[in-house]
């Protein structure tokens, strides 16, 4: 048995964000933490959970599946960081992706990668 990939995460990368409300949404720490935090939740379940947000989703897999996600969960610490989110980000025209959206995706995408770690190696967040 293994994990497979993720699939359709558009719903979960700020598309229901409008470019007006970017500003405000970095300058409103409650919001923004709201954004990353509590506002996604999975579409799929955990036994008898359902929805379940994302990162309790990944409490419950770090409790059970460890050694299978481990190696996942390193290369996401050791891929994803300032540089590679702006190489992905850029690779959209602003056309596609407006300077404003990148500038909110950048922060949700790192700070999101952080708390995945944080949870990752059992750093209390409470």
């Amino acid at each position: 048995m293994k994990f497979a990939p993720f699939y359709d995460n558009g719903s979960s990368l700020c598309c229901r964000i409008d470019e007006k409300d970017v500003e405000n949404i970095l300058k409103d720490k409650m919001r923004f933490e709201a954004l990353i935090y509590t506002k996604s939740t999975s579409a799929i379940g955990y036994e008898n959970e359902r929805p379940i947000r994302h990162f309790d989703l990944l409490s419950k897999i770090k409790i059970g599946y460890s050694i299978q996600i481990d190696p996942v969960m390193e290369k996401i610490k050791n891929n994803i960081n300032e540089d590679s989110v702006n190489k992905l980000l850029n690779a959209f025209g602003n056309d596609t992706i407006s300077v404003e959206i990148k500038k909110l995706l950048r922060l949700f995408l790192l700070k999101r990668k952080e708390r995945m770690i944080n949870i990752w190696e059992g750093d209390n967040l409470d």
